[in-house]
């Protein structure tokens, strides 16, 4: 009986817990979204690596300007990290946000230190509306996305 408290109920805590994971929001935003009421676009897909990255872009006449790349990790501490790159901006550099909410619905990625966002935030509504936000002291900026593709 011992032998079974002590390898059965850990395997179930460890599986439960991989099944929790595969249930994270960024699994649901893999796709194409198109923002409501302009041609700006967000492509999101899964890595071989389990990271997610995202292109964001929009179209004018048949041109395509990519504007910003993000990619979503998981560091050493089991935090999800935020990266962003934006064309034009911080020199090249990539940004990192950090995870400070996180469910299958939605997820919040904060970075009190940079100017402006400091809050990133994505909302999941359906399969097919997606919500945002960024934030900083003063201002917030909201985006609605449809899906287009999965």
């Amino acid at each position: 009986m011992k032998l079974l408290i002590t390898i059965v109920i850990p395997v179930i805590l460890i599986l439960s817990a991989c099944e929790q994971k595969n249930d994270l929001v960024f699994e649901k935003l893999v796709g194409t979204w198109k923002r409501d009421g302009v041609d700006e676009f967000e492509r999101w897909t899964k890595n071989r690596d389990g990271s997610f990255t995202s292109r964001m872009f929009s179209v004018n006449k048949s041109d395509t300007v990519f504007s910003e790349v993000v990619r979503i990790y998981q560091s050493e501490n089991n935090q999800f990290v935020f990266e962003v790159s934006v064309n034009g901006q911080n020199d090249g550099k990539p940004v990192c946000f950090y995870s400070t909410l996180l469910n299958p619905t939605q997820v919040t990625f904060e970075n009190k230190e940079h100017d402006f966002p400091n809050t990133i935030h994505y909302s999941l509504n359906t399969t097919l509306k997606l919500s945002a936000f960024i934030a900083g002291k003063k201002d917030t900026v909201r985006f609605n996305f449809t899906r287009i593709e999965q």
